[in-house]
């Protein structure tokens, strides 16, 4: 150390004593809160790292100053954090790569503003000002930027766990194993659905989820990570818009098949699921889905001959009839978060609604002594769901 930098930092210490210890701390840690700017001159511009450090800025000091706002391995969470520190202080923010990090920088500034970052009251001790040293800047000047991983200033490197609003639309087939209708007390006819591969009914959900991130998972990372979140979800869904279409063997006989039936359908479940994310890169994740609720099946029927023309011997047009069954549900999905606060997905999801059944009420045509008892199925369901994620 030189003789004239002993001197300064003799009466730095002469005129910072002013006879308190919490005083002379908080004087102390603003020294190494700032240092000049490497590619500046001496004195005429310098850095401070970290917001928090901006109380201790002199308002009356000369010119121009960097806050070093936060630290991030991505450049993606940077961005982010540029455009937050944009909008909440109106001031230029850059994003400066430093080795295999990415520095946020606000600036450049005056003083004044620099102190109006921070609402805290400024601590202030007196200073003798000289040429060679800023009040405020007593390390000498450095040819690297210092870096600070999880800058408390900066975004949390993991993501803050939250709320997810999820809204879904999509297509579904409705699969219904065979069943039996009672018509007369010597009649009992068998359906056969022949349309189970149709994607033609509408799927909807509606639900509320909680996303609970594990320990070190990193936002937008390049690297794979492994089993990053899992999300509790109260769901609502919906299925209908459709029909399941088959043959009547009547009398269970399928050479005697020369009707049709038609059974309107709508399925309303409220579920408990979970949703487990497998792996993750970047922005796309892949997850695992699994819940257990409650499916209330609403069903109607009416058959007719082949040719849509009511048969003169049978001609059946029951009431809907509702009923509630316990239900299942596993699936798997893709990921993609647009930002922190928006994202997609692309779900497959197999139900198993539990049983439905028809009226034992309702339209018997000409038949004379009717004794209907009602078909009894399990239905089940596949879906495909396009949903937005809205974080809260």
């Amino acid at each position: 150390m030189t003789k004239n930098s002993i001197r300064i930092l003799s009466m730095r210490t002469t005129f910072l004593y002013i006879g308190t210890l919490p005083v002379l701390v908080l004087a102390a840690f603003s020294s190494f809160a700032f240092t000049h700017h490497p590619n500046s001159p001496a004195g005429s511009t310098r850095i401070i790292y970290g917001l928090s450090n901006t109380q201790h800025v002199d308002a009356a000091s000369q010119g121009q100053f960097y806050v070093q706002a936060g630290t991030f391995k991505n450049v993606k969470n940077a961005n982010v954090f540029k455009k937050q520190l944009t909008k909440k202080y109106h001031q230029p923010v850059t994003v400066k790569p430093e080795g295999n990090y990415y520095v946020v920088i606000i600036g450049p500034m005056n003083a004044a503003t620099v102190k109006g970052l921070n609402g805290s009251t400024l601590v202030r001790a007196p200073i003798e000002h000289t040429n060679s040293v800023e009040p405020i800047a007593t390390r000498e000047s450095r040819n690297n930027t210092q870096v600070v991983v999880g800058d408390k200033d900066g975004l949390d490197p993991t993501a803050p766990n939250h709320f997810d609003i999820i809204g879904a639309i999509g297509v579904a087939t409705l699969e219904a194993g065979d069943s039996y209708l009672g018509v007369t007390s010597s009649e009992t006819d068998r359906l056969v659905q022949t349309n189970s591969n149709d994607w033609n009914t509408l799927a909807a959900q509606l639900g509320v989820g909680y996303v609970y991130y594990f320990h070190n998972y990193n936002p937008f990372s390049d690297q794979v990570q492994w089993f990053t979140a899992i999300e509790p979800q109260i769901n609502g869904y919906y299925l209908g818009q459709s029909s399941i279409n088959g043959d009547v063997w009547r009398f269970d006989d399928p050479n005697f098949n020369d009707m049709t039936y038609t059974m309107p359908i709508e399925s309303y479940r409220l579920m408990l699921d979970g949703a487990l994310t497998v792996v993750s890169r970047k922005q796309y994740s892949l997850y695992v889905k699994g819940g257990i609720g409650n499916a209330w099946n609403r069903v109607g029927y009416s058959d007719a001959d082949r040719n849509g023309i009511p048969c003169a011997d049978q001609f059946l047009n029951l009431n809907s009839a509702t009923h509630s069954s316990f239900a299942w549900e596993v699936g798997a999905g893709l990921f993609y978060a647009i930002n922190n606060r928006f994202a997609l997905s692309l779900e497959y999801l197999y139900a198993d609604l539990g049983t439905a059944n028809t009226s034992d009420t309702g339209f018997t045509g000409s038949i004379t002594t009717p004794v209907l008892i009602p078909a009894s199925f399990r239905l089940t369901s596949q879906a495909a769901l396009l949903g937005l994620h809205v974080a809260i």
